[in-house]
């Protein structure tokens, strides 16, 4: 199984401020938002699978992490235009063997 390392928001924004001098500030703050969701949610599905059970009825159901890192990264794709996150992304590994 894949390891995610999940990078705090201060950790983002430092290397994202890095790579984007001239972006408005809170621009970066946004987009370390989303990527910190983003990094999250691809942690506890690679943890837990994309089943899990119901935490009332134990009965499976789809993990809803999958929903938060699909959100996140709807926003994050129009801002990758934008932003260099590309160290950022470095963190994740979340390529499978």
């Amino acid at each position: 199984m894949a390891e995610v390392e999940i990078t705090t928001k201060n950790d983002a924004m430092a290397i994202l401020k890095a790579a984007n001098e001239d972006a408005p500030r809170e621009r970066l703050i946004f987009y370390a938002d989303c990527f910190c969701e983003y990094a999250e949610a691809t942690e506890n599905i690679e943890r837990n699978g994309v089943i899990v059970a119901n935490p009332r009825t134990g009965a499976p159901m789809q993990n809803p992490y999958l929903t938060v890192r699909e959100r996140a990264m709807a926003k994050l794709k129009p801002m990758m235009r934008r932003i260099n996150g590309d160290a950022l992304w470095a963190k994740i590994d979340v390529l499978t063997d």
